[in-house]
């Protein structure tokens, strides 16, 4: 995307914490994201799900009522190689560190 309104449109930075959604008292309930890590050892593969935890209804048993049918809608998967997903934790473990480090955590 070069040039004209999108040039202009990329340069914008945008503050997640000012999203009204963000603010929202259900934040949790309604953008809380869920990963899913799972694998294909024969192949040498990992996958890394992403999604939104859902239900189809509400349904009373005794009088007590409970989600129906809970399941995740899926919104993403990234498809690594076991070897990238080692370079992947090896990177978000740093990254901690550093974070730990800067908190006097670590």
């Amino acid at each position: 995307m070069a040039g004209g309104e999108n040039e202009k449109e990329a340069g914008t930075r945008l503050s997640l914490g000012e999203l009204d959604w963000r603010k929202s008292e259900n934040f949790i309930e309604e953008h809380a994201d869920i990963v899913m890590i799972s694998d294909i050892k024969e192949r040498g593969l990992v996958f890394l799900d992403f999604g939104k935890m859902d239900f189809e209804g509400f349904e009373s048993k005794r009088g007590v009522y409970s989600i129906r049918n809970p399941y995740i809608k899926h919104v993403a998967r990234i498809r690594l190689t076991t070897s990238h997903f080692e370079q992947v934790v090896s990177l978000l473990q740093n990254r901690l560190k550093e974070i730990k480090e800067g908190k006097g955590e670590g």
